[in-house]
């Protein structure tokens, strides 16, 4: 599936606003809305652009395609241990985050990650100071800073959306 235009439009005004951040990395999920979205900001900010499985959407087994109330029903059934039937748990998102960060450790500036909903709020679940609950839309900006040294990093946040 392609990116609508509608995507289309968000990505250019995401990359607009990234611009005023000085990225120097562009890291995207793999699939493939994700990294149309990641090309079209890469090469607005002439930025590099690599893609990792790491940043994938949560896998919500035999959820999947289903409307996402289903899955967020069944899942506040279970712990953040268990996985949805067929699926991936809160925490293996989580295990993935933990794993992308040595990835982005020798970046010298700011790094943009194109990813998806519930892989954004699992960060946000880990590292933010704040509510758990964060809104989210397409196209929208979430800035998160911190200092990698720091075993649990600290990350603030702030949203621009379209």
């Amino acid at each position: 599936m392609r990116l609508t235009l509608r995507g289309v439009r968000q990505a250019h005004t995401a990359a607009d606003e990234l611009s005023r951040h000085n990225p120097v990395l562009l890291l995207s999920s793999d699939l493939k809305r994700a990294c149309q979205t990641a090309r079209i900001i890469a090469a607005r900010l002439a930025l590099p652009f690599d893609h990792t499985p790491l940043l994938r959407e949560r896998h919500w087994g035999v959820y999947e395609g289903r409307p996402a109330s289903e899955g967020h029903q069944a899942e506040s059934a279970i712990s953040p241990n268990e996985a949805v039937p067929q699926g991936e748990s809160r925490n293996e998102v989580a295990e993935r985050l933990h794993r992308l960060l040595p990835l982005l450790a020798p970046a010298q500036g700011p790094i943009v990650l194109v990813t998806h909903g519930d892989v954004i709020r699992e960060g946000i679940r880990l590292w933010a100071d704040g509510p758990d609950e964060y809104p989210l839309g397409n196209g929208c900006i979430i800035k998160m800073s911190g200092q990698q040294a720091a075993p649990q990093p600290s990350w603030t946040l702030s949203r621009n959306s379209e």
